[in-house]
């Protein structure tokens, strides 16, 4: 059990399955009108933060999975190209949500 406190493997794949998603979801909506955009954004990270709920109901996240996760979810979104405000907000947005 406090072995388990210390293994961040699974958040580790959901931060980057996130980041992943997200980014692909943004990658359909560059073709939409700025309105359009900002409501689909929008959705896209509330469909994010849903996942990570159902993720948070199974298992407790602590310190350290929470802080990884945050970490590698950035990181990533970094990787992909994406604007330092963007990842920074968005990273934000992950991190305020999982503390709710």
């Amino acid at each position: 059990m406090f072995i388990d406190w210390f293994n961040t493997k699974e958040v580790t794949l959901l931060a980057i399955k996130l980041a992943n998603d997200l980014s692909a979801e943004l990658e359909k909506n560059n073709h939409k009108s700025q309105k359009k955009a900002s409501d689909h954004n929008a959705r896209t990270m509330q469909k994010i933060c849903r996942e990570l709920n159902q993720y948070q109901q199974k298992n407790k996240l602590n310190f350290l999975k929470k802080s990884k996760l945050a970490n590698e979810f950035k990181w990533r979104l970094t990787e992909i190209g994406h604007q330092k405000d963007f990842v920074d907000s968005t990273t934000k947005e992950l991190l305020m949500h999982m503390n709710e």
